[in-house]
């Protein structure tokens, strides 16, 4: 009988610390890397429930982690100041860590975007981004074809939407016979890693388009032609009535 009760002290004991161990985890945590309009990087550091009291220390390291530096404190931290091949660490007050993607460097476009296929009507035509210098290790791109009635703008329109959810696949869009004679245009929007799009049902046609800036480059390709045949192509914004 007594080793039958110290063997169930035991259980409780066992049992009691369970609750305690759990409540003690260390929570995982996260950084996300975007980019700001003047090229510069931008973090925000999240553990798995943020509580209101945690806070946040940051440090510059070298890639190997052989030698890391003080460089801010918060929960959101800017690149400025860090020098090219930068991985940050962030550690929490309750003990979470995690590290950044490689910074390279303030981002810059190092040559414009382009399309594959021809500069057609009915055709298929899909951009390829431009080359990009800086940034984050791992960044992304998001695309934009438009079309304009001079080869220097002016009167231009947008043929692709990146939350448009019936869109060509890559960004691509299937020329409209109305557009004959207008320019096509290709903009390339330069994005952290990561980054979450969500699709839905609008139609690509009448957006915006995006000026040239720190992270958007864009090329007026050339002038599109008349037709060679129909149509064969489903994806993307339903031909014109009476095209």
């Amino acid at each position: 009988m007594r080793r039958q009760a110290l063997t169930g002290f035991l259980l409780f004991l066992v049992f009691a610390a369970a609750p305690g161990e759990r409540a003690g985890a260390v929570e995982p945590a996260s950084i996300q890397g975007a980019l700001a309009r003047d090229g510069s990087g931008q973090m925000v550091a999240n553990s798995q429930t943020n509580p209101e009291t945690e806070t946040w220390a940051w440090e510059a390291c070298k890639p190997d982690l052989s030698l890391c530096a003080p460089f801010a404190s918060g929960r959101f931290v800017s690149t400025r100041g860090a020098e090219p091949g930068t991985v940050f660490r962030t550690t929490s007050s309750l003990g979470a860590s995690a590290l950044s993607p490689m910074w390279l460097g303030r981002t810059a476009s190092a040559g414009p975007p382009s399309v594959r296929g021809p500069i057609r009507a009915n055709e298929l035509v899909t951009p390829v981004p431009g080359k990009w210098k800086g940034g984050w290790a791992g960044s992304e791109d998001i695309t934009q074809l438009g079309v304009c009635e001079g080869p220097r703008g002016g009167n231009c329109e947008s043929i692709t939407h990146t939350n448009y959810a019936y869109s060509c696949p890559d960004g691509a869009a299937v020329l409209d016979p109305k557009f004959v004679g207008w320019y096509l245009r290709v903009a390339d929007r330069r994005l952290g890693p990561n980054s979450g799009r969500l699709d839905y049902g609008t139609g690509p046609y009448g957006h915006p388009l995006w000026k040239r800036e720190r992270l958007v480059s864009a090329a007026v390709i050339g002038r599109i032609e008349p037709a060679n045949g129909p149509r064969t192509e489903e994806c993307g914004q339903e031909p014109a009535p009476g095209a």
